[in-house]
């Protein structure tokens, strides 16, 4: 097909556990070698890396006897009935101060209404992940089975016991009260999957994580996807034409991949998203629908990480998106380079805004396009990144020449 014009077709990487090098792990996001790479220079001496190493640590050991979170501590109960379904509000709709008991709610683009922040399984969600990602870690570069076990454990109740199960499936994420009970808006709350899915990949060279673990854990994925591509809510998620759509690939690609079914992962990755690609970036790399938004820079650079995610994932399928440019020439590349002078705090975005943005989100993103394109200006945008963040981002060792 003409779409398909321009992209490099590169080697596919093996995905099945066990089929990669020793000590390299079949990471779905991060790559397996660089990670290995780490490992190497953990082991060398390497000071950097034990400075980064030691604050892993110190996040791991915090976990290891944190009482896991799940979906059942909310004090709402989902239309369902059904606690084990997710549930979460709409961050930018508020009460409309003219009705009775404020509804319907009406929504002020960019203002985060605090009451949606509370009670929210995404935020537990966040919370388990951040926890599994530290003690995936560590025990890879430890090979301490304390830290599998625990991390083990926060998987299970979030995602396998019975009693405490996510369902899968975001029916009720992103409710708006007064109009609806949830919309496929509400899938982006779960955009970090990916995370959880490299940790899961980091904790199978432990006996900590089971048989029936790995079953569960596919199992759950499996079924996630498929209400992703089958239910009302994904549909319309993957029908958005800004970072919405682009994080719904993102999530099901990675899904699938992680599931074995990589001849999905690269349908998504040849149609849908170099379809994104072409309508979303302009030839001088801006992202028209993220600028249109109250937080136009947040938002650019938002949308671009789930691009350089999708750039990451598609090498699994032999795909290099990561050089590919549209016929009428946007491509990633450009669209990093658009946003990158404004990662400089005294840098002004061309466009109105809210509030003042913090650079943090610039880090991911830039990370990953910096480690393959070698641009030397993506690498001055890591350096405006606070070294806090750069240090308590545990991707960064998936970026061994970074650290």
């Amino acid at each position: 097909m003409t779409i398909l014009r321009g992209l490099v077709l590169v080697a596919t990487f093996a995905l099945a556990p066990g089929s990669a090098r020793a000590q390299t792990p079949s990471t779905i996001l991060l790559r397996g070698d660089r990670l290995a790479e780490s490992k190497r220079r953990l082991a060398a001496g390497d000071a950097a890396m034990k400075e980064s190493v030691a604050i892993l640590i110190d996040s791991a050991r915090s976990a290891l006897d944190a009482t896991p979170v799940s979906v059942m501590e909310k004090r709402h109960v989902p239309p369902s009935g059904n606690k084990h379904d997710f549930m979460s509000m709409a961050p930018y709709w508020w009460p409309d101060s003219t009705k009775p008991g404020g509804l319907p709610f009406v929504r002020h683009d960019g203002l985060v209404y605090p009451e949606s922040r509370v009670d929210h399984d995404g935020m537990r969600l966040q919370k388990m992940i951040n926890r599994v990602e530290a003690l995936a870690f560590a025990y890879y570069f430890t090979g301490d089975e304390r830290y599998a076990g625990a991390g083990v454990r926060h998987l299970r109740v979030f995602f396998l016991d019975t009693a405490t199960r996510m369902n899968p499936n975001l029916e009720y994420a992103q409710a708006v009260l007064g109009i609806n009970t949830g919309r496929g808006t509400g899938i982006i709350d779960t955009e970090m999957l990916p995370r959880v899915l490299d940790a899961i990949r980091l904790l199978e060279a432990s006996s900590s994580l089971t048989g029936d673990d790995r079953r569960g854990l596919t199992a759950w994925s499996r079924d996630y996807l498929k209400w992703l591509r089958e239910s009302a809510n994904g549909k319309d998620e993957q029908a958005a034409k800004n970072n919405h759509g682009t994080f719904y690939d993102e999530q099901v690609v990675s899904l699938a991949l992680f599931v074995g079914d990589t001849a999905f992962a690269r349908d998504v990755i040849t149609h849908s998203v170099i379809e994104r690609i072409a309508t979303q970036i302009q030839p001088d790399g801006r992202l028209p629908l993220e600028i249109a938004r109250t937080r136009p820079l947040h938002y650019s650079v938002f949308d671009l990480d789930a691009f350089t995610m999708l750039a990451e994932l598609s090498r699994h399928v032999g795909v290099d998106l990561w050089h590919y440019a549209s016929p009428t020439g946007g491509s990633i590349a450009k669209a990093l380079q658009f946003v990158a002078p404004y990662a400089d705090p005294s840098v002004k975005f061309p466009f109105s805004a809210v509030r003042e943005e913090g650079n943090d989100v610039f880090l991911r993103p830039f990370m990953r396009a910096s480690a393959v394109l070698g641009d030397p200006v993506f690498a001055r945008v890591l350096e405006q990144v606070s070294r806090t963040a750069r240090q308590r981002d545990f991707s960064r060792f998936g970026f061994p020449g970074i650290i």
